[in-house]
Order: structure tokens, then sequence, then C-alpha cells
């Protein structure tokens, strides 16, 4: 498992700055997400210059920490075979947003 990447306080500025949010998972802007900072910065800013476009004050914080697998999902991360990148689990060549779907295909196809 891959420890998720906390940005800088300069990338929390900037993003704060340009309306950019972390979910947990995703970098958004507006209806957007991305998986990289960078894209969802270099998107905003042409945007932003584009149309002189500022975005309205947010409540939601900038960074909220991404969720981790609990001990019980661990385990049974480790009995179907199923990883997690710190975004992501991973089972086969397939990635998936939720550990039970894919624990549910490693059930599948054993």
């Amino acid at each position: 498992m891959i420890a998720p990447h906390t940005p800088s306080s300069a990338d929390i500025a900037l993003m704060s700055e340009l309306g950019i949010r972390f979910d947990g998972r995703d970098y958004r802007y507006r209806e957007y997400r991305y998986e990289q900072l960078k894209d969802a910065i270099n998107y905003a800013r042409l945007e932003q210059k584009e149309s002189n476009h500022r975005p309205p004050p947010e409540m939601a914080p900038v960074w909220v920490p991404p969720e981790m697998p609990t001990a019980e999902e661990l385990r049974r991360m480790d009995e179907f075979g199923v990883t997690f990148d710190g975004r992501y689990y991973h089972y086969a060549e397939f990635r998936y947003d939720r550990l039970a779907d894919a624990v549910k295909y490693a059930a599948l196809t054993r």
C-alpha cells in the first residue's frame, strides 16, 4: 500500500486560490475531476485566464486526506489478493473505487 501524497503548503495555497479541492481521491475543479494536481492547476489557470473568471469562495476544505483501509479491510484484501495504491483498489488488471467491488470480482474469478 502506498501512502497518499500530501500537498505542500504552497500547493494548498494555490489550490485555494484557483478553487481546486481534493476530496480524498480526486482533485476537483468545478465539475471536473483529475488524478494529478498539476492537471487540475493547468486547466484552472487556462480557464481563468481565458474567461477572466475567479472561483467563488467555497466552504469545503481544500484538502481531505484519503480514507485508508481498516484492519478488517486489509485482512479481506490479503484474503482475495486485492491491493490498494492510496487511491484505488486493484485486482488483476482492474482498478476499483470500492473495495467491495474488487473483492466481489476476485471471489467470482476464483
